[in-house]
């Protein structure tokens, strides 16, 4: 008896999720040991003591936590950290970031603790951003937020910079300690930027008389050039890894944050009886890729019509 084989095309369907890539021009949890880290200045600007230091627990001038100092850094083993002892007159001091190029929807996070201030000891703990000049000097710093907060844990601040900077503008941000005799303040894991994604409902394959058509649909799209679909042929299972762009040029984007979009294309470079992977890829803003899902397919034994 002869056995009866039937090629059939495979539809695959990508689950739904988002899908999530970062863009984060500075990331810093100073575990260099030293504060300014590396690529970041330290300006006093009035005062003579020892200004920013590297804090760890056990640090001889780092308050116990039973006056409000913490018991750990937030990550790791240090953090940044500005004593209360200072002196005459008040301190006046800044640790500001290497130069960034500010991108729509970029924020500065970080996480901040404090001492003493429950008892009233407090001068001035803010953060600033600069367009201009990197030195507070020069006067080109706008205040963003000021944390006068008593606080008895880590806590994440986080500031939209959108008020402060437009596209493609050169940044700096300061950390501003002021106060002679004040309370203590410490800042650990500093990020400016954000997260770019792409929420990606489906992404499904199915064999029609012209070849493969590839259909995805999205829900929404945050700083999204566009997309691609890459082809694997993958009858050879142990073979290299061949990649080809079906697509001419980049399928641009049409959602956005509030709403998605549904794309279709056909691949009509197939082959009968023939298995193969394909990839969604995303282009960001920033031009940087993410695959987004991948699936596979067998196209049957019927041959792909030719217009």
């Amino acid at each position: 008896m002869k056995k009866l084989i039937i090629f059939i095309g495979i539809v695959a369907i990508m689950l739904p999720g988002a899908q999530v890539c970062a863009q984060w021009h500075i990331e810093e949890d100073f575990e260099g040991g030293a504060v300014p880290p590396t690529g970041w200045t330290e300006y006093q600007l009035g005062g003579s003591d020892e200004g920013w230091d590297a804090g760890y627990i056990g640090h001889p001038d780092l308050v116990s936590t039973g006056n409000g100092g913490p018991s750990a850094a937030h990550s790791g083993t240090y953090f940044a950290f500005h004593n209360d002892f200072t002196t005459s007159p008040d301190s006046d001091n800044w640790i500001v970031t290497p130069a960034f190029t500010y991108a729509p929807g970029d924020m500065l996070v970080f996480w901040e603790d404090n001492a003493w201030i429950q008892s009233g000891y407090y001068g001035l703990h803010d953060v600033y951003l600069s367009t201009g000049s990197p030195d507070p000097n020069d006067i080109q710093y706008t205040q963003m937020a000021e944390f006068s907060t008593s606080l008895t844990a880590w806590t994440e601040q986080i500031i939209d910079l959108s008020p402060y900077a437009t596209a493609g503008d050169t940044c700096y941000i300061a950390f501003h300690y002021y106060g002679w005799n004040d309370a203590e303040w410490y800042v650990d894991d500093v990020a400016i930027g954000q997260d770019l994604w792409v929420d990606l409902l489906s992404f499904s394959a199915k064999q029609v008389p012209q070849g493969v058509e590839l259909t995805w649909e999205t829900a929404a799209e945050i700083d999204s050039l566009g997309f691609n679909v890459l082809k694997e042929d993958i009858k050879n299972q142990g073979g290299l890894q061949i990649l080809t762009t079906i697509n001419d040029a980049l399928i641009p984007s049409q959602g956005t944050a509030h709403s998605g979009a549904i794309y279709y294309l056909i691949d009509n470079q197939v082959q009968a009886k023939t298995r193969y992977r394909y990839y969604l890829e995303e282009i960001g803003q920033d031009s940087e890729s993410t695959i987004l899902a991948d699936l596979e397919i067998t196209v049957g034994k019927t041959p792909v019509q030719k217009n």
